[in-house]
């Protein structure tokens, strides 16, 4: 029996070798699991055993990874998460949308999709999941894979994928999916993991890139760049496609698909007005005041970030000053050198001239007696 290739979603099979477990597709710029687990399954059949069944949830995600336990997971994602993302989606649609939500998990977000007045369901795999989110927040849930759900083609106006698609083993089907099941002027939203195109593992790894936590072969098929990305919800149907910046930049990428011809979101400093009973008044004030969080972390960020700069420049100035007083003082003690140098030569000169006057000196004795002896010498004949 021949052994199927490692395919990326994109159809190109030659794959270049990027870990022991991701391939790099060269072609669009995607990580594919070159050994997909055997255990994926689009259905869970059994809740306690399957991959994405109860306890992935109760046991994997805390056990494994060290994750948070669902209950705390789900107050977590209220405040975080869940409130960053409905606060770009009014950007792009008012409440009363229908909204989909793919792989919700605990479900938090559907829930306060739907107290911001949108029409929000969730969707999971898990038996146990969906009746948990069903049980804790009192929302509308769909249990089981996309292709088992009884939607109306263009009958959706938001579907959302929040970390969903790097797990899905057929990612441009089930986009496309989506794509059928929106309306005219739907979109798609979609989160998910961004690896940096054009790096290799050894450049992650040096860097230490925060990336790499999400090559996770048992679960992550499929890492996308931003470049594949835009390229599958593209070939999946969405004409236009606009990246918003990811509530976790430094590893996350956070892209909203149009099946109009281009997506036009309000300003981000645009009012909220969320007009109706007092559980949307509730949400806007909560918006309110995670705006103004949001703007206050931005001031500490700026400041921190400008501090930074600082202490850079400072360090900079005070190396520069270090490297002139080095030099400085380099050229103070050669100057110190040459006048010790100087010094030591008109030692030497005086010396000499000493010794040269000394020499005259004799010299001029010398010549002195003999003269007088001449001159005796002379009297000595004159008197003869």
């Amino acid at each position: 029996m021949t052994k199927e290739m490692p395919r990326c979603w994109c159809g190109h099979t030659v794959l270049d070798p990027f870990t022991e477990d991701y391939l790099h597709c060269p072609k669009c710029e995607t990580l594919v699991l070159a050994r997909p687990p055997p255990n994926l399954t689009r259905r869970i059949e059994s809740d306690e055993h399957d991959l994405y069944g109860k306890n992935y949830y109760l046991k994997h995600l805390t056990e494994d990874y060290g994750y948070p336990d669902i209950e705390s997971r789900t107050r977590a994602d209220l405040a975080d998460r869940c409130i960053y993302w409905l606060d770009s989606l009014l950007r792009y649609k008012k409440p009363g949308s229908r909204l989909l939500e793919i792989g919700c998990g605990p479900a938090a977000s559907v829930a306060l999709f739907r107290a911001a007045g949108f029409d929000a369901t969730g969707l999971e795999l898990s038996p146990w999941l969906a009746d948990y989110a069903r049980k804790t927040w009192d929302i509308p849930m769909l249990q089981g894979p996309l292709e088992d759900q009884a939607i109306e083609p263009e009958s959706i106006d938001i579907i959302t994928l929040f970390d969903v698609v790097e797990h899905l083993p057929d990612p441009l089907e089930t986009l496309t999916r989506c794509r059928g099941f929106l309306a005219p002027s739907g979109i798609i939203v979609v989160q998910t993991p961004c690896y940096p195109e054009d790096t290799t593992y050894d450049d992650l790894k040096s860097a230490g890139h925060p990336f790499l936590e999400h090559l996770k072969p048992a679960e992550h098929l499929f890492l996308f760049s931003k470049t594949a990305l835009q390229r599958i919800l593209r070939e999946a149907g969405f004409s236009s496609v606009h990246f918003e910046e990811p509530i976790f930049s430094h590893y996350d990428q956070y892209a909203f698909g149009g099946t109009a011809r281009e997506l036009r979101p309000r300003p981000a400093s645009a009012p909220i007005h969320l007009d109706g009973d007092r559980t949307r008044r509730i949400v806007e004030a909560l918006l309110t005041v995670y705006r103004r969080y949001r703007q206050t972390s931005e001031l500490v960020q700026d400041r921190d970030r400008r501090l930074a700069e600082l202490d850079t420049q400072l360090h900079e100035a005070n190396e520069t000053a270090r490297r002139l007083l080095a030099k400085a003082d380099e050229r103070t003690a050669t100057a110190e050198q040459k006048r010790a140098e100087t010094e030591q030569q008109l030692q030497e000169a005086n010396r000499r001239l000493a010794e040269l006057d000394a020499q005259l000196r004799e010299l001029n004795e010398t010549a002195r007696e003999a003269l007088a002896k001449a001159d005796e010498r002379a009297a000595t004949a004159e008197q003869k």
